[in-house]
């Protein structure tokens, strides 16, 4: 997400945890909201780089929460996407004079919330944390995806089951249709399909395309055993009815 390309003393000090000299660039009057080349600024750095002591520092001397990169990420984004609990609550406190809703719901040019980058990277106590401050399980990203899509689609089996805990829609379509099994049968993320059908996750629910995840698996190459025996198991079960018999 970061470039390290026509940085000032500012941008490198902050993101290195270099306190001595970010007061020293500081009281010389440099733009704590000095964007770089990438839109970057000293708060991102310090946010993406867990330095919660530059990021305190920053914002006392007027870094702005509000500020996007040209590829739509706030300094929330910045920490999420690292799983920095300490920023992300540095920068959501110093927002509660702003506009803390904005930066949960905050998407980048691709329609990525702060939950959404936690989400992708199994990131379980920062998600944990932005779940607790309301940010929103069902958002949508450019694609249609919601955080559980995303998730699944990276294998994250902890953070699919946190999702799920908190309240994501375990059928929930994306705009081709596909549900968060589809994602994860895609990939051929057993481990997560197997917790989305325990949650309830249909097995035959078609995309814009008629495919089931099961489909899907099939057509790029990816091994069905799991997903066809679970399938299997759970018609025997429903056959016998609630008495087993």
């Amino acid at each position: 997400m970061i470039k390290a390309t026509n940085l000032s003393e500012l941008h490198l000090f902050a993101g290195g945890g270099e306190e001595r000299e970010v007061r020293l660039c500081l009281s010389r009057g440099n733009d704590p909201n000095l964007p770089d080349v990438d839109g970057w600024t000293p708060l991102h750095w310090a946010c993406f780089r867990h330095q919660p002591k530059m990021v305190a520092l920053l914002l006392e001397h007027g870094s702005l929460v509000s500020c996007k990169t040209f590829s739509g990420d706030t300094p929330l984004h910045a920490a999420a996407t690292e799983g920095s609990v300490e920023c992300l609550k540095l920068v959501l406190d110093a927002a509660a004079s702003q506009d803390a809703d904005y930066l949960l719901e905050s998407q980048n040019n691709v329609g990525y919330t702060p939950l959404m980058w936690t989400a992708s990277k199994g990131l379980l106590p920062a998600a944990n944390f932005l779940l607790t401050r309301g940010c929103n399980v069902a958002a949508v990203n450019q694609e249609g995806d919601t955080a559980l899509h995303v998730a699944a689609s990276n294998g994250q089996v902890a953070m699919v089951a946190l999702l799920l805990e908190q309240g994501s829609n375990v059928d929930a379509k994306n705009k081709s249709g596909d549900t968060a099994l589809h994602c994860s049968a895609i990939e051929g993320h057993v481990p997560v399909s197997l917790l989305l059908l325990k949650r309830g996750a249909g097995d035959e629910v078609p995309n814009i395309a008629g495919q089931t995840p099961i489909d899907l698996a099939r057509f790029w190459g990816q091994d069905t055993t799991a997903m066809a025996k679970f399938k299997t198991q759970r018609t025997a079960r429903l056959r016998k009815g609630p008495s087993g018999v």
